[in-house]
């Protein structure tokens, strides 16, 4: 069994700097000889259809700074509903 090693992170946001193409990382492949090649998933267009995902060389990538949000982890405590009756 072979490891492939990759500066890549699945689940990241990617450039492809030739054609432009941006999505997640989805797969990555190592062919005979060496090249490495990661799949490029877009978005969802706007009319709902799912692009189909391409693969890319992993030299032509470059890493997009991805939208900062919270998926959980420390938060901070909730707070009691005031109650109107009071």
């Amino acid at each position: 069994m072979t490891s492939i090693k990759s500066v890549v992170e699945f689940g990241k946001m990617y450039r492809d700097t030739i054609t432009g193409l941006e999505g997640i990382a989805t797969g990555i492949v190592k062919h005979q000889f060496g090249c490495v090649r990661i799949a490029l998933q877009p978005k969802v267009k706007g009319d709902g259809t799912v692009p189909e995902a391409s693969w890319i060389d992993e030299e032509s990538l470059e890493g997009v700074c991805p939208v900062k949000t919270a998926l959980g982890g420390p938060m901070p405590a909730p707070k009691r509903a005031v109650d109107p009756s009071y």
